[in-house]
């Protein structure tokens, strides 16, 4: 049955790929890259969650469950509201990121991935738009589709742990 996918991986995803560096600052250490880009990482979750606890309990009052039945046409609209809100949120984020310098080395690494997590997040907002002004189909491929699952598997590889969280 159709479902609302899990929003934090796409919070996630947002994180890690902005971790493209476009600095002039020294270099990190991968370590210490990794704890900064946690960090911004988690302080952006911080800022989600109440958007997330909000949804997913209006979802509940409403009686639906993402996990089992389709929701409705109210749902794919708040989905839509909520996914703006996170891009707003993650586009300060990925400044704070990109501000980071990258490890030696690690540059071209994470460019990539910030590219593909910002077109995973575009890919995101235009799937919700869809979704929420669409049919049966726009809302199908929502549900099925995760945009960011290829980089947040790539930014837990790279060791990010919190930018690259499927939970």
């Amino acid at each position: 049955m159709p479902h609302i996918p899990k929003l934090t991986p796409l919070l996630v995803m947002l994180a890690l790929a902005a971790a493209a560096c476009g600095s002039d600052a020294e270099a990190l250490s991968k370590p210490e890259y990794v704890e900064q880009a946690d960090a911004i990482c988690q302080r952006a979750n911080d800022q989600l969650e109440p958007l997330f606890e909000t949804f997913y309990a209006d979802l509940e009052e409403q009686g639906v469950d993402p996990e089992t039945e389709p929701p409705s046409d109210s749902v794919f609209v708040a989905y839509q509201a909520m996914m703006t809100e996170l891009a707003d949120v993650w586009g300060g984020s990925l400044e704070d990121l990109r501000a980071l310098a990258a490890p030696e080395g690690d540059e071209n690494q994470l460019e990539r991935l910030y590219d593909d997590f910002e077109t995973a997040l575009e890919d995101a907002v235009r799937i919700s738009d869809a979704a929420a002004e669409g049919g049966s189909a726009e809302r199908e491929a929502m549900e099925q589709t995760d945009p960011f699952h290829d980089v947040n598997t790539r930014a837990r590889v790279y060791g990010l742990a919190v930018c690259g969280s499927e939970e």
